[in-house]
């Protein structure tokens, strides 16, 4: 009788790691669209709660706070790209390629430069058009995306309290470790959010400053897209600066190329995104700068973008589960 018993628990068990398993598959390919929901309902909750004290009415509260994030996110990337196509097409506009070659030929003089230009210029363009059909084959990926992140949106922000108590009595933790675990995430995700959007804004204000010192035309516009770029994993203001700077010293203002690129890559790149962002992470995140700074490279490199504000959790929740242990508590699994 014992042995059927136990034959009938393995038997669960096992059916319960394959349906884990399959459940994981179908979950995958929206797995970050169903984080990213789940992060901005935790960052939109507290106005949640301001909305439903006001017209008391979760539901309605809900969908007026999804509707404006996607009405102002919506309008912000329309006005972006409008922006931003318009600046292309004007600088498109100005290049002298004639006077570019001329340029080139001093720098890399060559009897063969010409057909080596063609040639780049036909690997840039393939490239181009491998790049925008793949991204014209993951619209429809993305549309559903975002479609579930807002969907995850809305019923998060509106059963907010009750997913809390649900996560809180499936923690396989003693009671006494929930609410720092709890607490843990909250600093990480306070920290790695603020944080990058506080540097970003700085990042933003200094290369605005040094656009308009160097003479680079509408510094605003740049400005504006150093912030955008600055928040972006990954990437950085440097996938802003760099390629103004080699733009400048093609075009023959070399002086003002030189001084860009030294003052950018010091004073934003090294000084403000390499040092002071990681330390203001570990500071608010209460963690130290090497675990801030590998949790969200590592996590971001595992995750994708969720992996933002997922590793150094993560990374920070293995360190308090080893103290926890190390310091021979017990640990109730």
């Amino acid at each position: 009788m014992k042995d059927n018993k136990k034959i009938s628990k393995y038997i669960f068990i096992a059916a319960f790691i394959f349906l884990a398993f399959i459940a994981y598959l179908l979950m995958k390919p929206f797995l970050s669209a169903v984080v990213i929901g789940l992060l901005a309902a935790y960052l939109l909750f507290p106005l949640q709660k301001r909305l439903v004290k006001l017209i008391k009415n979760k539901n309605l509260s809900a969908i007026i706070v999804t509707l404006s994030i996607l009405i102002i996110g919506i309008l912000g990337l329309s006005i972006f790209t409008n922006l931003l196509v318009n600046e292309t097409i004007t600088i498109y506009k100005q290049v002298d390629v004639g006077r570019l070659i001329t340029v080139i030929e001093k720098i890399f003089p060559s009897e063969n430069l010409e057909q080596y230009i063609t040639q780049i210029a036909e690997k840039v363009l393939t490239s181009f058009a491998s790049v925008a059909s793949t991204l014209l084959l993951k619209i429809p990926e993305l549309i559903i995306g975002l479609f579930i992140s807002f969907i995850v949106l809305f019923f998060a922000l509106r059963d907010f309290d009750k997913l809390k108590e649900k996560i809180i009595s499936l923690m396989p933790v003693e009671n006494k470790y929930k609410n720092k675990i709890l607490q843990k995430f909250s600093e990480n995700m306070d920290a790695v959010v603020y944080s990058t959007i506080i540097i970003s804004l700085i990042e933003a204000i200094l290369a605005t400053i040094g656009f308009y010192i160097f003479g680079i035309k509408t510094p605003l516009l740049w400005g504006f897209v150093t912030f955008i770029f600055g928040m972006l994993p990954l990437l950085g203001p440097t996938t802003v600066w760099l390629p103004l700077t080699v733009y400048q010293y093609f075009i023959g203002n070399k002086i003002a190329a030189i001084g860009l690129a030294i003052y950018s890559l010091i004073l934003i790149s090294i000084t403000v995104d390499s040092i002071f962002k990681p330390m203001l992470i570990a500071k608010k995140g209460k963690m130290h700068p090497i675990v801030a700074l590998l949790g969200v490279m590592g996590g971001i490199m595992v995750f994708g973008i969720p992996g933002l504000i997922l590793g150094p959790f993560l990374l920070s929740l293995f360190i308090f589960f080893a103290e926890i242990i190390f310091s021979k508590n017990k640990l109730t699994l």
